[in-house]
């Protein structure tokens, strides 16, 4: 149970890293 806490925690962080980027670009590429 703890593992898939810790999974669930891993692919959120990721998908918040790649929607942060997806700003940053939108912003220098705007």
């Amino acid at each position: 149970m703890k593992q898939d806490n810790a999974v669930t925690a891993i692919v959120l962080f990721f998908v918040g890293l790649l929607i942060f980027a997806g700003g940053v670009a939108m912003v220098f590429n705007g």
